[in-house]
């Protein structure tokens, strides 16, 4: 498709080449050949594998042009916004389409005070591009291990209740055994490290159901005694 030449094409082309080349070739010229096929084919493998490994690395950052960065800065002359924009013009038009990426970085507003990019070449960017790339496998990687060590913020929110709760359970029991020792309740603080919002939350409306249950328990106690005065007035 490249070559401006129809995919079915191509293909009955390549299917007649390995049929009939290594018989219709010279020895050294067919291995000739093949070799030069075989290295064809690993670039474009490798090219593809960097095209992947570069999408990944991009989508680590929520905010890739303007919050990416490298762990190694790479030469001065090269800005850490250009390096994005490059990167970012790579994965939108695809490794190779320079001419699309150089319009791209020349048109980016966070560059318009950088005289450099405007005389930046094909071969410039793709030269830094390809420096990058090669720099950025061992980065990807080590991002990676980084991200997945990384908990969630509403898992480590949910582990601090849970070990909150626990503690809170363990307070009550031991706050219990010796008030009915008569002795005061320990405080909070020597079984509860952390949520103690969430506790004093919890504590306090547990105190509002308390009162409640005692104003009811009154009231009750304050009716019961109300009917054996009227059950003695009728007898």
């Amino acid at each position: 498709a490249e070559m401006g030449m129809p995919v079915d094409v191509i293909k009955s082309y390549s299917m007649a080449f390995w049929e009939y080349g290594p018989t219709e070739l010279k020895s050294d010229e067919w291995d000739r050949v093949k070799t030069q096929i075989e290295k064809g084919e690993q670039r474009i493998a490798k090219k593809r594998l960097q095209e992947e490994l570069l999408g990944k690395f991009v989508g680590t950052f929520d905010d890739p042009q303007n919050d990416m960065v490298f762990a190694n800065k790479g030469t001065t002359h090269f800005s850490l916004e250009q390096d994005r924009a490059i990167l970012c013009g790579v994965v939108k038009h695809g490794y190779g389409n320079w001419n699309a990426i150089r319009e791209e970085i020349r048109n980016d507003t966070s560059l318009l005070f950088q005289h450099t990019v405007q005389g930046m070449n094909i071969d410039a960017i793709a030269k830094r591009c390809d420096y990058r790339m090669r720099q950025m496998e061992k980065e990807l990687e080590s991002r990676q291990k980084k991200l997945s060590s990384l908990k969630p913020a509403a898992v480590e929110e949910a582990e601090v209740a849970l070990a909150a709760i626990k503690n809170m359970e363990a307070w009550e029991s031991e706050a219990k055994m010796m008030q009915l020792q008569g002795e005061p309740a320990p405080p909070i603080e020597s079984f509860v490290k952390q949520g103690l919002n969430s506790l004093g939350d919890y504590l306090n409306e547990r105190q509002v159901c308390i009162d409640k249950l005692r104003e009811v328990e009154t009231q009750l106690r304050g009716c019961k005694m109300m009917a054996e005065e009227t059950k003695e007035a009728i007898l």
